[in-house]
């Protein structure tokens, strides 16, 4: 909490504008000044022996200088126990309520690590991994940083700033090009993501070649050069000088070469003294490059100065298109790049050093200050001043410094499935610090033996924020997981060891699917439906799930014609949500399958004439309008897919009518939905809604074409063994029926087309059930087909009794998937397939078809990681009732988040569905004082719009997250308890799930105000008579029971609400709870009536327990 935080302070932001330097205005000095006292407390740091005692300075450095910081933040160091060499030692300071990251860098530390002194010296180039040049010893210490961590920050849209001086700037700057490569890869560009890297002394870490492929990036970079500074230079300064020794020696050896040659061969001419100077100059430079290549830094350079007083100023070179230009162009075309510094008179023209140039690689937090306090300083104002947190892990045995370590604690936190599944023998681990886990220690009942209980985690890039370690599945396990709520591990990090508590989630309703219950379609269909909340979220840039279905839609290219699916599902969602159809979900399994030989404006022919003639026949109705407006928009997509056959139809032409738009990647789909929190127009909320469905629609129609591949695997081109044919096919159609999920398709199907106001609830159950969910079992099944034929193709065996699951995830994981998927030509692809399938029926497929094929593996790979995604998630609660009745107060009591950080919150009702992570503490009371206090249940916590939304949007959203649902909570007045709205949407959530639901009845304490007026007013009489006013308000408080009288109010409506109910009484008992609440004013209310009891029947924290109840496993 801030000491003397002044109310009209304001936050300074973050110059992430990255077209202008970081320092140029007052707020982006206020940061430059903090990052390099930062950087040098880092440094002085390690400079002391003894941990308790850098923590001790540490602790001092942020009290003395608290004015120096423009928030509360939290500082986390590496465990300096580490070795430099494993892991360079780093500062994350972080600002949770902006979601700022500043990450730190150390510099060299001669005095304490020869390892340092090695590294700088290790001036050699790197080529192992990355195209051109870097440092070998700043390479080797930017590989050792936390690189998918900082990549998920940005992905979930935290704001990072890299900095470092000396050695820790060049790894700043080599740590961030590896960050932008991840970037690029999950297809973020600059403007999406918040990050810079701010370095200070920075010596020269790559060559041109390198820096060329960041040229995109380039404004992310600043460096702070001081004076002269000696070690920005020393590196081009030992490049040359090697230069000229080797070039030296090379002219040595040609004359001897020459002399000798000529000697052998007994003549010599001008000729042979050419061919052998020119091979041996190529020669030397080839090695010299390899070796030591000209380095340079990226970005602008900023140059401090001292001016003819004496004065320091800032010369900077980058900013300006034109130096930005003629710098960039030296890097293209490999000129040295400190020629156009030389030019500007920025750095001496000879490389020479004295010994102040060195001296001046320490002044940058002294001339920093002179130059920006007197701007910085009033930016800040004397009012902010806050006390910083230094998180001291490492002292988790001292009772007296571990209650800062235990603040934050969404740090790390796990969960464990209770589940007779022998595939999900998995712990799941989140939070801030998941990345940064090197072992977990598990329980002796969870190991196989005392000494395997240390497990390294399994971190992935395609689940930001998450790791998993695998444990021992046995009867001992399940036993030991059965008989515990929680249990303790030792997670041994980067930061120190600590034990947090693993909260062992419940086995929910066997009706409930579990994600390992889900086949691979539902699993889809799950999977999109988070998809989709993910992109509704107004604080995450990026969705776990993005790179699988980026791969998804990719694979799909393949599968049937490119754009004519594409077409057809836009064709669609247009065509129902202008209700021109009633049944184009139920048809779309009978669509015909698109042929090499159809074209594409042909397919389209019928409908094209329909839509004529309906346009023609009600010229004067709003039919005919839509009749005309879909004619003109299909026959545009027609002409455009003709003249265009890979057009993917993602923008939007303002020239005619356009169909809705297809997005099928997080970014476009994210930018589309972001409308849905500030426009609350219902036609616009209906339009953006339908790029929710159309993707759907299109998923389901290239799943149907997996029938078309089936054909040509065991079809009329290629002749299948009948014992194999016959086994696969048996197998498959023995057990497609056991995982059919036939509720999950339509639940999530339905709510799209309720939002469109085409289909009644009869019409569209009937037309989805007996249309595209009757012939689910096709998709299931050529799916199978397929995925056996890839496996028995390659001479391994298919076992009847194996799952679709299990076939699936043997192609993911095998290597050919990955070369095959991977390939970089068509013909390594080709050889690559005749080396793997060496038997029928794939070894016969024709070579143009065989890209089909790899996209069923790309489709296995995809499920597979779907799969893991979903079932690593946290439970799903989801908020859902009336306007103005609560949600989004309890939505910010869960969360500890205000809702206006994360949408423009209008009337204050919520027009758009959130998810957001809350975390529920396992122990209500700290009891042995380690840092196991502060672990937590994860959980996703969803606020839904209120039921009587004005937009009509409420019913779709909320059942988006209907079936991935663990629970709901409904959120009432105890005016609403009994009203028709309440009673349907219950009926609703009670029809269509099995979880359990708490019905929070809100606002007792108006009614409880009113009746306690009653009875003051009648007792105002008798105090007229009465001299013994004690007396009066004794009797008064007897006769007035906020428990009984609560009770009594909240009896009849609960009744009316039940008997209203339209299931079984005994399902009500067993699912619902009530709960009294007062979510707003609880603390003055309290003041007024402090009656014992009364507080644990109202209070808010309840609903902490009820879900921690429903969550976690019973011992009981």
């Amino acid at each position: 909490m801030a000491e003397s935080m002044n109310a009209s302070y304001q936050f300074p932001n973050i110059p992430f504008n990255s077209s202008t330097s970081f320092h140029s205005t007052a707020e982006g000095k206020v940061w430059t000044r903090l990052l390099i006292h930062l950087c040098w407390w880092l440094h002085d740091m390690y400079e002391i022996d003894g941990a308790d005692s850098k923590f001790d300075y540490i602790e001092k450095k942020t009290d003395d200088c608290r004015t120096l910081f423009p928030g509360e933040f939290k500082l986390m160091f590496s465990d300096t126990h580490v070795s430099p060499a494993e892991q360079h030692p780093l500062l994350i300071c972080r600002q949770d309520e902006q979601k700022i990251i500043i990450l730190v860098f150390r510099a060299t530390i001669s005095s304490k690590s020869i390892q340092d002194v090695f590294t700088d010296a290790s001036i050699y180039s790197n080529h192992q991994v990355y195209l051109g040049a870097r440092h070998a010893g700043f390479a080797k210490r930017a590989e050792s940083a936390p690189l998918i961590a900082v990549t998920n920050w940005l992905r979930r849209g935290w704001k990072i700033i890299i900095t470092g001086h000396s050695l820790g700037g060049a790894v700043s700057q080599l740590f961030t090009a590896q960050v932008i490569s991840n970037l690029v890869e999950a297809g973020l560009l600059p403007e999406m993501v918040s990050l810079r890297c701010i370095t200070f002394g920075t010596p020269q870490c790559a060559d041109y070649h390198f820096w060329s492929s960041y040229t995109d990036w380039y404004g992310v970079f600043d460096t702070y050069i001081y004076q002269y500074d000696a070690i920005f230079r020393l590196a081009t300064f030992g490049a040359d000088v090697t230069k000229e020794v080797t070039d030296s020696f090379s002219r040595y050896l040609q004359k001897l070469g020459i002399k000798a040659f000529g000697k052998v061969i007994g003549y010599k001419n001008e000729d042979l003294t050419s061919i052998f100077v020119k091979a041996t100059d190529q020669i030397c430079d080839f090695c010299h490059d390899a070796l030591l290549p000209a380095y340079s830094i990226f970005g602008r350079h900023h140059f401090i100065r001292k001016d003819e007083k004496s004065e320091l100023k800032i010369d900077s070179v980058g900013e300006l298109a034109d130096e930005k230009e003629q710098l960039l162009k030296n890097l293209a075309v490999g000129r040295h790049w400190y020629d156009y510094l030389i030019e500007r008179k920025l750095i001496p023209n000879k490389f020479t050093f004295v010994y102040r140039e060195f001296m001046e690689h320490g002044c940058y937090p002294f001339a920093i200050n002179q130059l920006f306090n007197r701007e910085a300083t009033p930016r800040l104002s004397t009012g902010h001043s806050m006390k910083q947190k230094v998180l001291r892990i490492e002292a988790k045995n001292n009772r007296g410094k571990r209650s800062s370590a235990a603040d934050s604690v969404s740090n790390i936190n796990a969960i464990v499935n209770l589940t007779d599944e022998s595939s999900l023998s998995r712990i799941y681990f989140q939070g801030f610090l998941v990345d940064f886990i090197i072992a977990v220690k598990l329980p002796n009942q969870l190991a196989e033996s005392e000494q395997s209980r240390e497990i390294i985690p399994v971190l992935s890039q395609e689940k930001p924020d998450a790791c998993t370690v695998l444990y021992r599945k046995s009867d001992a396990s399940i036993k030991y997981l059965r008989e515990n709520s929680s249990f303790e591990v030792n997670v041994r990090t980067y930061f120190g060891s600590f034990k947090i508590k693993v909260a062992v989630l419940s086995n929910f309703h066997p009706e409930i699917p579990s994600v390992y219950q889900l086949d691979p379609i539902a699993t889809v269909f799950r999977a999109y439906g988070e998809f989709v909340l993910d992109a509704s979220s107004t604080e995450q840039i990026d969705s776990p799930l993005s790179r699988c279905f980026r791969s998804l839609f990719a694979a799909f290219d393949d599968i049937g014609h490119i754009g004519f699916d594409a077409i057809m599902a836009r064709y669609i969602v247009e065509k129902q949500s202008r209700n021109l159809c009633s049944d184009a979900i139920r048809d779309l399994p009978r669509q015909p399958v698109l042929n090499e030989n159809d074209t594409v404006e042909n397919y389209f022919d019928t409908e094209l004439v329909m839509l004529k003639e309906t346009a023609d026949n009600n010229k004067d109705s709003e039919k005919g309008k839509h009749a005309s407006f879909l004619y003109d928009a299909l026959k545009r997509e027609l002409e455009k897919t003709i003249s265009s056959p890979t057009h993917t139809t993602d923008k939007n032409s303002a020239q005619g009518p356009e169909l809705v738009p297809l997005h099928l990647n997080f970014i476009q789909l994210h930018r589309h939905l972001q409308d849905l929190h500030t426009d609350f127009n219902v036609c616009t909320v209906q339009e953006k809604l339908n790029a929710i469905l159309a993707p759907f629609i299109f998923i389901i129609i290239k799943l149907e074409r997996l029938e078309f591949i089936e054909r040509w695997t065991f079809g009329d081109h290629v002749a299948l063994a009948k014992d194999l044919h016959s086994r696969v096919f048996r197998w498959i159609e023995n057990r497609w029926y056991v995982r059919l999920p036939v509720d999950f398709g339509l639940g999530l199907t339905k709510p799209l087309v309720y939002v469109l106001s085409i289909y009644t609830s009869a019409v569209m159950s009937y037309g989805l059930q007996y249309g595209f969910l009757n012939d689910y079992k096709k998709t299931l099944k050529s799916l199978k087909h397929i995925s056996a034929s890839l496996l028995v193709s390659t001479g391994e065996v298919v076992h009847e009794n194996e799952n679709e699951w299990q076939i699936l995830n043997r192609v993911a994981e095998c290597d050919w998937s990955r070369k095959l998927t991977q390939a970089k030509s068509s013909q390594e692809q080709h050889t690559m397939w005749a080396q793997t399938f060496t038997s029928k029926p794939l070894k016969e497929i024709p070579s143009e078809h065989r890209c089909k094929f790899i996209s069923v593996i790309q489709i296995c790979c995809q499920l597979s990681t779907m799969r893991e995604i979903l079932a690593g998630q946290p439970p799903k609660v989801v908020i859902t009732g009336q306007s103005q009745t609560g949600k989004s107060t309890l939505f910010e009591y869960l969360t500890g988040r205000n809702l206006k950080e994360l949408c423009d919150v209008t009337n204050f009702n919520t027009r758009m569905s959130l998810q957001c992570p809350a975390f529920i503490k396992l122990d209500d009371e700290p009891n042995d004082g380690t840092l196991s206090d502060g672990s937590v249940l994860p959980i996703h916590l969803v606020d839904s719009p209120g039921d009587d939304d004005a937009t009509g949007q409420s019913g779709t959203l909320l059942d988006l997250s209907l079936h991935a649902a663990n629970l709901f909570i409904l959120v009432t007045a105890l005016t609403d308890v009994n009203q028709k709205h309440t009673i349907a949407l219950l009926n609703k959530i009670l029809k269509d799930t099995r979880v359990k639901i708490l019905v929070l009845i809100n606002k007792v304490d108006l009614r409880l105000k009113e009746e306690w007026k009653k009875i003051r007013k009648g007792y105002s009489y008798r105090r007229q008579d009465s001299d013994d006013e004690d007396t009066d308000n004794h009797e008064l408080d007897q006769v007035f029971s906020l428990c009984k009288t609560l009770d009594e109010m909240v009896k009849r409506p609960r009744e009316e609400l039940i008997d209203g109910l339209e299931v079984d009484r005994t399902v009500v008992n067993n699912r619902v709870t009530f709960q009294t609440v007062i979510l707003t004013g609880f603390n003055e209310f309290y003041k007024t009536f402090d009656e014992p009891g009364f507080r644990e029947k109202v209070h808010k924290s309840n609903v902490n327990k009820w879900i921690k109840q429903n969550l976690i496993n019973s011992t009981d």
